[in-house]
């Protein structure tokens, strides 16, 4: 049950509310490029939507969604603007972070409002002083997607003692009016995402909004059974395989916008009249169309097999893991073969600045280009596991 006392939608529902905003987002989306940020009609739109609630605890009003039910909604997201699936994705899957904090701070963050925008970096940045009652932490992190309109931002610390010795590390949960951002976002791609470097001045962290690495990362709420499922999901592996969705739905999109218009597109330089005459462009159109299916089912089962661990209260093996790596890598490498194919498919217009094509492909080729997501890596870890060696990577 949720804080007003409504059942919380089921899946079919929430995907159903993130198709009622396409309309507005696909109006939005070159404006979301141009600005490098959502708009504030785009943000409305998915927040009155619930999509900002997907995984915010059932206790403070939110969905609890699963991770497959979030990469639903993202690839239907995508398929009207890609930057708005990936904020939604970041959003989420903080707070699915953010749940394993101490019951004082969930009460900060989503007691007062179960829509706050959250960011986080898992990279290490900066350093926590202890001092009484908590830390004081400075630190810049880049690549902050979402911070733009977040209320919330975690960023991952060395910690160190008053004398300054090191003695770990911890994810900080700071209020984003404690913070600064810096204007660092120019790409040429996923523009909309506002993907700035969050800064923290000499900010007081209180003991309850600082959490150890371990805590979140191999947390013993995994495996309990009486645990919410969204604690006893594995929080990099659902982030990580629901993050790679938006690049999934862009790239159906795009397949469906080339498909509608061959019909009347001719081949310049040739014989046929319509595109859809030449069996080397039906060829390609089959090619690409497999690619795009195969990332989806890459990643459906993934997905699947991450929920189906939490719902048995399981902790993922760390060659299941490693294979989340794999399966997400090599879906981002199918998605930008199918888009290369496509945008060939379709012809030098794709580039022009008044078709969306060219949009759509800068959004793919950058996000899929996301640290976790780096093809030839992904298959090293993946494939280490397979040959029995250690893995090159903690975050899994």
């Amino acid at each position: 049950m949720t804080s007003t006392g409504q059942l919380a939608p089921g899946t079919a529902d929430v995907v159903a509310r993130a198709a009622s905003v396409a309309e507005v987002l696909a109006a939005q989306a070159n404006e979301v490029d141009a600005q490098r940020r959502l708009t504030g009609q785009a943000i409305r739109a998915l927040t009155e939507a619930g999509m900002f609630r997907l995984m915010t605890p059932v206790e403070f009003g939110g969905y609890g969604v699963d991770v497959s039910t979030l990469s639903e909604v993202a690839k239907v997201l995508a398929r009207s603007c890609a930057s708005s699936a990936w904020i939604t994705v970041i959003y989420n899957g903080t707070k699915m972070l953010a749940a394993h904090f101490s019951e004082e701070a969930r009460q900060e963050v989503f007691a007062t409002d179960p829509d706050a925008g959250m960011a986080s970096i898992f990279a290490p940045s900066g350093v926590a002083r202890q001092v009484a009652g908590g830390y004081r932490v400075s630190g810049r992190w880049p690549w902050a997607s979402g911070i733009l309109h977040a209320r919330w931002g975690i960023g991952m610390a060395p910690i160190v003692d008053d004398g300054g010795t090191p003695v770990g590390a911890g994810f900080a949960l700071m209020p984003t009016e404690d913070l600064s951002i810096e204007d660092t976002w120019y790409t040429v791609g996923m523009r909309g995402t506002g993907s700035n470097t969050m800064v923290a001045e000499d900010v007081f962290v209180p003991h309850h909004r600082m959490l150890a690495p371990q805590n979140i990362l191999a947390s013993p709420k995994q495996t309990d059974p009486s645990a919410p499922q969204m604690l006893r999901t594995s929080p990099v592996a659902g982030l990580v395989s629901s993050l790679a969705a938006p690049m999934v739905g862009v790239a159906q999109v795009a397949l469906a916008f080339v498909t509608a218009k061959a019909p009347k597109r001719a081949i310049s330089y040739t014989s046929y009249p319509a595109q859809i005459e030449s069996q080397v462009f039906v060829k390609g159109i089959g090619e690409a169309a497999m690619q795009i299916d195969s990332a989806e089912l890459h990643l459906a089962r993934t997905t699947r097999m991450i929920d189906a661990a939490a719902a048995e209260a399981r902790e993922l093996t760390l060659d299941e893991r490693r294979k989340v790596r794999g399966d997400v890598g090599h879906a981002m490498n199918e998605v930008c073969l199918a888009f290369n194919q496509l945008m060939n498919l379709h012809g030098s217009s794709a580039f022009a600045e008044v078709n969306p094509l060219q949009r759509m492909w800068r959004d793919a080729n950058t996000g899929s280009r996301h640290a976790t997501f780096a093809t030839n890596v992904n298959y090293e870890v993946h494939g280490g596991a397979l040959v029995g060696l250690p893995p090159i990577t903690d975050l899994l």
